[in-house]
């Protein structure tokens, strides 16, 4: 077997790429609004599966191999959505969001329920 330098390069450039697309994203920004922001049309990952809250109001992803869909909006500060998980249907919730150095974690019934996360942002 003959060893090639030229695409032994260029293979290791596309795996290196291949890996920093999957880099989280550094998320510096502090209140749910500006969290937001930043995260809109962001593949937030976990263990789970993963989220994208997208510009135009719609969420999309997969949670435990279910498809995850529905609604989002900033009201008062809070993230609100309300979206399904496989059939099943997640209460509508207004949430704070977050920015820890775990990653980013959605803290139900404005932050005085359960705490789902954290999720790196991609």
């Amino acid at each position: 077997m003959r060893f090639h330098y030229k695409g032994f390069t260029i293979f290791s450039m596309l795996i290196a790429s291949l890996g920093s697309a999957a880099t989280a994203l550094e998320i510096k920004a502090k209140t749910t609004p500006d969290i937001l922001m930043a995260i809109t049309d962001k593949k937030l990952v976990n263990d789970k599966g993963y989220i994208v809250l997208k510009s135009d109001g719609k969420i999309e992803g997969m949670s435990g191999g279910k498809s995850v869909s529905g609604k989002w909006s900033e009201k008062d500060g809070f993230y609100c959505r309300s979206m399904a998980v496989g059939d099943g249907y997640v209460d509508t919730d207004c949430q704070i969001i977050l920015n820890t150095d775990k990653g980013i974690i959605f803290h139900r019934h404005k932050g005085a329920g359960r705490k789902v996360g954290p999720y790196k942002a991609q």
